[in-house]
């Protein structure tokens, strides 16, 4: 059985290698990867898709299994991250795990964890800023709203990747570098 989820799991990181955007300057990886050439959208940072969400797994699968080529790759998709730092270049809308300023957070913490780089130790306080900013609603669930993009406005949500119970479980991790509880979001070693 070992075997056989291996062979998978490594089938799963050549694809994510072999369908980068062919313009890396902003992002490696769109917002879908698919059998056809790649679009080369310009994808906001997010746990649940591009390139923090492709480059810590590709990272952890690295690690596991021991290859210093798919390490170093994961490592220039995540440190090119970093360099969108403003709300705007990271296309952030609200502060929930998912695909706001918690989740990013939460992922440059873990590779600050992982990798002593001080990179990533920069864009996580940066990251953990912004989410404190975002926590300005006197009719929020503890300050946060989650922004709905069809309604296109900011309502509350008590949930784990987008509303405070997620991000109060972010900053408990950033002052006690304790991720215990993150294996629910596939980001556990």
């Amino acid at each position: 059985m070992y075997r056989k989820s291996e062979k998978l799991a490594r089938q799963i990181v050549n694809y994510l290698l072999t369908h980068t955007n062919a313009d890396t300057t902003s992002n490696y990886f769109s917002y879908t990867i698919s059998s056809e050439k790649q679009a080369n959208e310009v994808t906001r940072l997010a746990w649940c898709y591009g390139d923090l969400g492709v480059g810590i797994i590709l990272y952890q699968a690295g690690i596991i299994f021991q290859d210093k080529q798919t390490i170093d790759f994961s490592l220039k998709v995540l440190l090119n991250s970093t360099k969108r730092s403003t709300i705007e270049d990271a296309m952030i809308v609200d502060a929930g795990i998912c695909h706001g300023t918690a989740g990013v957070a939460h992922i440059y913490n873990k590779m600050w964890h992982y990798t002593q780089d001080p990179i990533f130790k920069d864009a996580c306080d940066h990251w953990i800023q912004k989410t404190i900013e975002f926590g300005i609603y006197a009719d929020g669930i503890a300050g946060f709203k989650k922004y709905n993009g069809e309604s296109k406005r900011y309502e509350n949500d008590c949930g784990l990747l987008e509303g405070p119970a997620g991000i109060g479980l972010v900053l408990l991790s950033y002052l006690t570098g304790d991720f215990s509880w993150d294996y629910c979001l596939m980001l556990n070693d």
